[in-house]
């Protein structure tokens, strides 16, 4: 991905992802914003890649994923997105908001991601379920929710049996 000192290991194998809005900027608290990541992700789930889980938070999302080519699945959604998303802010008016997304690096001088996703290659079912626990529990650390099925951006209601906002592949 781009410039990042961070790479995905065996693409064989689940990764457990980070991509954070620019300088941490709570865009995602507003819903129209936070359903253009869902759809996107929904998208993903649809279409070949194995969503494990994912919560997303108010300047940023974490998520597990699988597919032969995540690299680049993970760099065509953060596009996507990016752009959806500066789109919402320059619908709302919003200029001194889109001022922090301004970049001289990107193209069009605005970048809605922070460089990079982190990724950490999963190998292995403890990894995985210590990584899902994070995942679901984040909200439960910010204080948000005292139990990470009732925090409606996250696929831990889908690992209790309920339907969730994104298909989410359980069995691994």
């Amino acid at each position: 991905m781009g410039r990042s000192r961070y790479r995905f290991g065996d693409l064989g194998h689940p990764h457990f992802l980070t991509c954070t809005a620019a300088n941490w900027i709570p865009v995602f608290a507003r819903t129209d914003a936070a359903d253009i990541v869902i759809a996107s992700l929904r998208y993903l789930a649809e279409n070949g890649t194995k969503i494990y889980a994912w919560t997303l938070l108010e300047n940023h999302l974490h998520f597990i994923a699988q597919h032969a080519r995540l690299d680049t699945k993970t760099a065509a959604f953060k596009s996507y997105t990016g752009k959806q998303l500066l789109a919402l802010l320059r619908a709302r008016g919003g200029d001194d908001l889109l001022r922090e997304f301004a970049s001289p690096d990107a193209a069009g001088g605005f970048a809605f991601w922070r460089e990079g996703s982190h990724p950490v290659c999963i190998e292995g079912a403890e990894m995985m379920k210590a990584k899902t626990e994070y995942v679901h529990n984040n909200p439960v650390r910010r204080g948000y929710v005292d139990h990470p099925a009732d925090w409606r951006y996250s696929s831990a209601r889908d690992y209790e049996g309920k339907a969730g906002l994104v298909p989410v592949c359980i069995d691994w």
